[in-house]
């Protein structure tokens, strides 16, 4: 998946108002729920001044033709008040989950989670809060995990690759290929991620390790602990565009992490020689 594709200025900014504005009257008049029938559960977080616009990522997903049996948006702001937010409001009336959890980080969508529910047989689907999803991306998501429910599933990543007796710098792996799956795939969480429940439950028992071993990175900690457990990680081919919400903290994370070689620090301190080996001859 492509978020905002290279296009002149003006059509990509003329997109996302147009975007925005659809979404935005959906959330005022609409009146559907965002949860249905589909065997899955939808997670993401927001925090801070970005609370105010996450209702753009959830309306999006939510013009998926299947709607997930749960939908749950975790915060861990302390002066958090639905009172503020009338359309988060809205959408907990029409079904949203809004529930508190420590300041976990990034691992907000996933871990909470994890830990209450690993058990409950349902997949869990991740989503950032600063993307307008495409209406198919639930969809397209939900039938490549059906076709091999036992790999973690999403449609961005990038390929492990090596230089000499460690890892190569994160910023020159180059992007997945869709051919198989692979533990030399390292899915990123932008595009969406179908966890199994093997690995929920596999996150759950190393509990909070990854606010010391691998902080602010869930990425890396995700593919280290689906790893350890056997599981292989698949990037599927999907064609679909969807929009940046705009935001300039959208890519402070991703900055710090990658550009601000983090990523390379906590490579080389979290995967050992039996990891680096095991890489190495998938």
């Amino acid at each position: 998946m492509i978020v905002d594709a290279p296009q002149p200025r003006a059509t990509r900014v003329t997109r996302k108002l147009t975007a925005i504005a659809d979404l935005r009257r959906r959330n005022r008049f609409g009146s559907g729920p965002v949860v249905g029938d589909a065997p899955l559960v939808v997670s993401l977080t927001s925090y801070g001044p970005r609370i105010a616009d996450c209702d753009l990522a959830i309306e999006s997903i939510a013009r998926s033709p299947q709607l997930p049996r749960r939908f749950i948006l975790w915060i861990s702001d302390a002066d958090f008040s639905i009172a503020d937010h009338p359309r988060l409001a809205r959408l907990e009336r029409r079904g949203l989950e809004i529930q508190r959890c420590p300041d976990y980080g990034p691992y907000k969508k996933s871990y909470p989670y994890a830990a209450e529910a690993a058990d409950d047989g349902l997949p869990l689907l991740t989503a950032d809060d600063d993307v307008i999803y495409p209406a198919a991306w639930l969809s397209t998501l939900l039938r490549a995990h059906r076709q091999q429910p036992e790999h973690l599933t999403g449609l961005r990543g990038h390929a492990v690759t090596f230089a000499g007796t460690g890892f190569a710098s994160y910023l020159d792996w180059p992007p997945a290929s869709t051919a198989t799956a692979s533990f030399r795939v390292l899915l990123t969480g932008v595009g969406g991620i179908v966890y199994p429940g093997a690995l929920l439950g596999a996150l759950r028992d190393r509990g909070e390790a990854f606010l010391r071993d691998c902080p602010m990175a869930d990425d890396l900690w995700v593919h280290h602990t689906a790893l350890r457990t056997g599981i292989r990680s698949r990037r599927v081919a999907s064609g679909l565009t969807a929009l940046g919400v705009p935001r300039s903290q959208g890519s402070a994370l991703h900055m710090s992490n990658a550009s601000g070689g983090r990523n390379d620090r906590l490579l080389a301190g979290l995967y050992d020689e039996a990891d680096l080996t095991l890489l190495r001859h998938d």
